[in-house]
């Protein structure tokens, strides 16, 4: 193989000579000289890919609502009791005052009722409204009652 190998390497070189031309018509041929210097050398490999959790936790608020920050990014760890988001208190201040001021009505109601309901009972004592009145402001002021819890 080896006398087969060297035949056909020589026919291709005696063919690129011959495509070249003599050597006194091109002149010198240029050759690229390099200094050879000894080093270690790490083998490199790129690759592609998509890399994806092992785990993954979706973080949703319990309630709705517009944010004001987002307190962390992407991939960061957090652990229980880290603030995640802040979200506007418009809305929810909004809503904080309308159930006190509704606790302030139903406490108002509720103090009317039990006055109602004193002074039917004083004035049933002296039979000057039926049975029934009583009943009723009682009804009222325990529904004021409910009303406010």
């Amino acid at each position: 193989m080896a006398n087969g190998f060297d035949c056909w390497l020589r026919s291709r070189l005696a063919a690129a000579a011959q495509a070249i031309g003599p050597r006194d018509q091109q002149g010198p041929v240029p050759v690229t000289v390099s200094i050879v210097q000894e080093a270690d050398v790490a083998d490199k490999a790129e690759f592609v890919g998509r890399i994806e959790a092992i785990e993954h936790v979706d973080v949703r608020a319990r309630v709705e609502g517009f944010l004001q920050s987002l307190n962390f990014r992407e991939g960061d760890d957090v652990k229980r009791g880290d603030l995640l988001y802040v979200i506007e208190p418009d809305q929810y201040q909004a809503a904080v005052d309308q159930a006190k001021a509704q606790v302030a009505s139903a406490r108002a109601q509720l103090c009317n009722a039990e006055l109602t309901l004193q002074r039917r009972q004083e004035l049933f004592k002296n039979r000057n409204v039926s049975q029934a009145d009583l009943d009723k402001a009682i009804a009222d002021r325990d529904a004021a009652a409910a009303a406010l819890d």
